[in-house]
């Protein structure tokens, strides 16, 4: 159980490293656009 829960957690922040730089990039770029 407290496997799963590390692998939840670690998913999630997996997905956090990608949203973030993505969703900075677009901020970033949007005046430019």
């Amino acid at each position: 159980e407290s496997s799963l829960r590390s692998y939840s957690e670690l998913k999630l922040n997996i997905k956090n490293f990608y949203l973030f730089p993505a969703l900075a990039m677009s901020t970033l770029s949007y005046p430019l656009i």
